[in-house]
């Protein structure tokens, strides 16, 4: 492991304090560099500093000026914005699922017990309610199925129904009902999706899928260019899982970027790095079925594949895997099809939630004829994968009906 001596310690410090968008610029590209082969390793200081000093200056040209009527001043990045960690920004959408206020909820005789002071210390001790999502999160059905199936794809019913409700959720995030800005989540992976209840319209058989924990969410204007902070877009960077990132956070045009990842000429530097908005949404449902149908977690891969859009343009896409018929032949051509286009690199060439929404429509009725994926096929399928949960054993922790547990 390389260390720093006192004087490059110094110079590190320097640099940090003076050019911290500069020593991000470096550090990432380290650290994606990395991932993009597979190595998961954050960067040394020391790594970060040879970089930085053994580049040619072109690497630390000035920063371009921007005229100060241009700028959309972005939020403060350690400020905490309660009601986006709360999803409340997105309160009353169908397949968000955002957190309760203690006082607004209907508690029993647990709201007659607790007096205002137990709730304010509630608030206090950050304690969160949620809607109950009784059959878990969608990764814990995935590792189910893996080894119930030993790496078999989803039943083809399965993934639309998911595919249709992970579209429903975008579309709520591109357009939130009360006329905010469309929503980036960064974290939307399986474990963050959870099932709730059925219901008899939509979901009789297979639960309703809603997403969840909006903490590192953001608004994102539709046209980035308003946007000039450069440290807003640089911290957008890290936030996602080590194994969902997505191109808009790893692409190598990072690697070409000085100070600002938007130009006033949008097609200098590629239209992928930073090009943050609702397609960066679909790319991680895109991930979230190609998990399904794999069984696998997603690795990170050093280049894109070549592959052609439904009306034939040339793009490049990190799920064309999907579409090999000897592995995955019993996964509907539609459904792998669409898994490839969301996962295309560029941003503006994904579908839009929308085009997804008629697909699975369209495809789940022509789905429910088939043989495999018929209401008993598949109802015997969510009757293994979803079970109900069970009665807890004992007393709880905490009985409010004891006075010895409120002392």
């Amino acid at each position: 492991m390389d260390r720093l001596t006192p004087n490059t310690a110094a110079r590190a410090r320097d640099i940090r304090k003076n050019s911290p968008i500069r020593w991000r610029q470096a550090s990432y590209h380290y650290k994606f560099m990395r991932l993009r082969h597979g190595i998961l390793r954050e960067p040394s200081e020391a790594e970060v500093l040879r970089l930085l000093e053994d580049t040619p200056q072109a690497w630390r040209k000035p920063p371009v000026q921007r005229p100060d009527d241009a700028a959309r001043t972005a939020p403060p990045l350690d400020a905490f914005d309660q009601a986006k960690f709360e999803g409340a920004k997105l309160a009353g959408q169908s397949h968000i699922q955002y957190m309760l206020k203690p006082k607004e909820m209907d508690l029993g005789t647990v709201s007659e017990l607790l007096s205002d002071e137990a709730f304010t210390a509630f608030d206090i001790s950050r304690l969160m309610f949620f809607d109950f999502a009784k059959y878990g999160a969608l990764s814990s059905v995935i590792v189910k199925w893996r080894r119930q199936s030993k790496l078999k794809p989803f039943p083809n019913r399965a993934l639309l129904q998911l595919f249709h409700c992970l579209a429903k959720a975008c579309a709520e995030m591109e357009s939130p009902s009360n006329g905010t800005l469309p929503i980036v989540h960064f974290d939307l992976e399986p474990s963050n999706m959870l099932f709730g209840d059925r219901d008899n319209t939509e979901h009789p058989i297979m639960p309703l899928l809603r997403v969840a924990d909006f903490g590192l969410s953001e608004e994102m204007p539709a046209d980035l260019q308003d946007l000039r902070q450069a440290d807003f877009i640089w911290n957008l960077r890290w936030r996602a899982k080590s194994f969902w990132y997505l191109p808009e956070q790893s692409s190598e045009d990072w690697d070409y970027i000085d100070q600002h990842p938007l130009p006033e000429d949008i097609k200098t530097y590629g239209e992928v790095a930073g090009r943050f908005g609702p397609a960066s949404n679909i790319y991680h449902v895109g991930l979230t079925v190609w998990s399904c149908i794999t069984g696998l977690l997603p690795m990170p891969t050093s280049r894109p594949v070549p592959f052609k859009d439904n009306d034939g343009t040339p793009c490049y896409s990190y799920g064309c895997d999907v579409l090999d018929d000897t592995k995955y032949g019993s996964v509907d051509k539609e459904i792998r099809q669409a898994v490839a286009r969301c996962l295309i690199e560029e941003p503006r060439r994904r579908p839009k939630a929308q085009g997804l929404l008629e697909l699975c429509e369209r495809e789940i009725a022509a789905a429910a004829q088939r043989d495999g994926d018929k209401d008993p096929d598949f109802q015997q399928w969510c009757g293994r994968n979803f079970r109900e949960p069970p009665i807890p054993e004992g007393l709880p922790l905490f009985d409010p009906g004891n006075p010895s547990d409120r002392q």
